[in-house]
């Protein structure tokens, strides 16, 4: 199913009522296709979301409605950060033993996810009180923003990968799960916030900051 943004249309809608065929619309100004990931499988957005294509974050945020999807892989993110949290403080006990345990991991990647989407949305309402000329042009849709942060969120989960696979002499791969994360965040505002390179991680860096004396709070 073709999807609509806030451009006029992003393929010829008559031609796809009458034939089913899609195609492309150009853009006047540089000659390429809106959004060429429209005839993309789920596979292939997924990838070059992996790989930082902003094209694909666009898609995926503003011409695309994932965020239903969205919503429940942040949800199973959730819980995989909580169980490598608990895994990281685990004494040997079973799991019954230390369910507790587990549970208040969960709260407490909660409670960080929590401060780094606050963090961000207060940065963005401040610049918006100081700067309000350079926003307006944008029209900044704030649901969008926490659904583009949830979806950087996401790239969290191959935290899995990391507890599987790791060893004493992979623990790289941790630092690359939290490098991923910061990417994935600058992509995600800068598609959605309109702000620059610049400014996007600059806010990125700010919240991650936040989130992880969150994370490394002794309370």
């Amino acid at each position: 199913q073709p999807y609509k943004s806030s451009f006029n249309e992003l393929y010829d809608e008559q031609l796809y009522l009458k034939t089913g065929i899609i195609k492309l619309v150009e853009c006047r100004i540089c000659h390429q296709n809106l959004d060429k990931f429209i005839e993309y499988e789920g596979s292939l957005i997924l990838l070059d979301l992996a790989l930082q294509h902003g094209p694909a974050y666009r898609h995926t945020l503003i011409n695309a409605n994932y965020s239903v999807l969205i919503y429940k892989m942040a949800f199973i993110t959730l819980i995989v950060d909580g169980y490598c949290r608990w895994n990281a403080v685990n004494d040997g006990g079973k799991f019954f033993e230390r369910e507790y345990e587990f549970y208040l991991n969960c709260g407490l990647a909660l409670t960080s996810l929590l401060v780094y989407i606050l963090t961000v949305l207060l940065i963005l309402a401040v610049y918006h009180l100081l700067k309000p000329h350079t926003m307006d042009s944008v029209k900044m849709n704030y649901s969008t923003l926490i659904v583009g942060l949830l979806l950087s969120y996401c790239s969290r989960f191959v935290e899995l990968g990391a507890l599987l696979w790791g060893t004493p002499e992979t623990q790289f791969l941790w630092f690359f799960v939290d490098l991923l994360y910061l990417l994935t965040s600058i992509n995600a505002l800068k598609v959605v916030s309109g702000l620059n390179s610049l400014q996007s991680t600059t806010v990125a860096i700010v919240a991650h900051t936040a989130l992880h004396l969150v994370e490394f709070s002794p309370f």
